[in-house]
């Protein structure tokens, strides 16, 4: 049973998320779908990874004792910052999307602040609005390319608890 065509399935990795490791700037795609891969191939071509980045790669990954142990603190950490920041949120009575189930950040429904402010013309956009939380220490992202309704932003609770609380609040 062919639920999807395997030339539209694709898995880009990086080591940024699973192992804090921005600054590695290195990844893999696999893919069935030769154009796609033919594409990439042509823009990795100048783009390869430094010499001390594959090392460093390479010395993480042949550490399995240590990536099972980071992986598995990891996986800790972020499901406890997860409850934390959603029980934070329902306790304020913040409205989020709940069917999370990886990554770093939440949907936070920040509309019924944002659409009466919308109807003032001098108010342009969800960018003001960011704009307004940024001015007040809130760094919030807005949803033009996460979602369609105005008013959600992506809520990075990866944070301390205090800084993570206060952001809330504010």
């Amino acid at each position: 049973m062919n639920i999807i065509s395997p030339d539209r399935l694709h898995v880009f990795y990086g080591f940024s998320k699973d192992f804090a490791a921005a600054g590695l700037r290195l990844g893999c795609l696999i893919t069935q779908n030769t154009l796609l891969w033919k594409s990439v191939k042509s823009n990795t071509r100048f783009h390869g990874g430094s010499g001390l980045s594959i090392a460093v790669a390479v010395a993480i990954l042949e550490d399995e004792e240590f990536v099972a142990s980071f992986l598995a603190l990891s996986r800790q950490k972020i499901g406890d910052a997860y409850r934390y920041a959603t029980s934070f949120l329902q306790k304020n009575g913040n409205e989020y999307w709940r069917g999370s189930t990886a990554g770093f950040f939440i949907y936070l429904n920040l509309s019924p602040w944002l659409l009466p402010k919308l109807e003032d013309p001098e108010y342009v956009s969800e960018y003001d609005f960011a704009q307004e939380l940024l001015d007040a220490g809130v760094e919030m992202h807005p949803r033009e390319e996460h979602w369609e309704e105005p008013g959600h932003f992506r809520l990075v609770f990866g944070h301390e608890r205090e800084r993570l609380g206060e952001g809330v609040r504010r």
